[in-house]
C-alpha cells in the first residue's frame, strides 16, 4: 500500500512539474501575444492621434487687407490663421474694425476697414471654431486667451497696450457664447491632453522596444 502511495505521489509530482512549465511556456506567449497586440493597436492609436493633432494645429491662412496706424494710413495684405487671431472687435457703428494678431511671438494692433459682418468674418476665417467664437453681435475672440469671470464676462489672459479699451469682453445670450466658449475651451484642452498623451505612449513604446 505505502509503495503505491508513493508511486502516486511520484506521479502528482511529475504532473505538477508539467503544469508549472505549461504555465511558463503559456506565460511567455501570453507576454508576446500582448506585446505584439499592444503594438499594433497603439500604433493605430498613434495614426489617430496625429490626425486630430495635426487638424488642430495645422489651420489654412486667410489673406486680409488691413492698416497698420503706425506706420501707414494705407492698406497692406497680410496672412493670417485663426489661431494667431486673438481678438476683432468694433464700435457699434461704422465699418471699422480692430484686429489683434499674434504672429512671430508678437501681439500687434490692426484696423480693417470693410462691410462684411463678424458672422461672415467668423465663417472666413474659422469655420468649424477651432479657436473662434462670436461672443457679441461685434466681437470674435480666441478661446485661449480668455477666461471666464462669470457666465456673461471674460477676462483676458494677456497684457498689451491699451486693451482695457475694449473692455468688458461680453459674453452674449444671442449667440450662446457662454456655452461656445466652454465647447471650444473643452475641445482645445482634449487636444492638449491627447498630445501629452501621445508624447507619454512614445516614450512607453520606446522602452518596451528596447527591452
Amino acid at each position: 500500500m505505502s509503495s503505491e502511495i508513493e508511486k502516486l505521489n511520484q506521479i502528482i509530482a511529475e504532473q505538477a512539474q508539467k503544469i508549472k512549465a505549461l504555465e511558463f511556456e503559456l506565460g511567455n506567449k501570453l507576454i508576446e501575444f500582448s506585446l505584439d497586440n499592444y503594438f499594433a493597436i497603439a500604433s493605430h492609436f498613434e495614426n489617430h492621434l496625429h490626425l486630430i493633432s495635426d487638424e488642430f494645429n495645422s489651420v489654412n491662412k486667410v489673406p486680409l487687407n488691413v492698416i497698420d496706424r503706425k506706420f501707414s494710413n494705407e492698406q497692406i495684405p497680410i496672412s493670417v490663421s485663426s489661431k494667431e487671431i486673438i481678438l476683432i472687435i468694433s464700435a457699434e457703428k461704422g465699418r471699422k474694425k480692430t484686429i489683434l494678431v499674434k504672429q512671430n511671438e508678437q501681439m500687434k494692433f490692426y484696423e480693417m476697414n470693410n462691410e462684411d459682418s463678424f458672422e461672415d468674418l467668423l465663417i472666413d476665417i474659422d469655420p468649424l471654431s477651432r479657436h473662434l467664437i462670436q461672443t457679441t453681435k461685434h466681437c470674435i475672440l480666441n478661446v485661449s486667451y480668455f477666461e471666464l469671470l462669470n457666465k456673461s464676462t471674460l477676462k483676458p489672459l494677456f497684457n498689451i497696450e491699451n486693451i482695457e479699451n475694449y473692455s468688458p469682453f461680453k459674453l452674449s445670450t444671442n449667440y450662446n457664447a457662454y456655452n461656445n466658449f466652454n465647447k471650444v475651451k473643452s475641445y482645445q484642452q482634449t487636444i492638449i491632453s491627447l498630445q501629452k498623451l501621445l508624447s507619454s505612449y512614445k516614450s512607453l513604446s520606446q522602452q518596451l522596444k528596447s527591452t
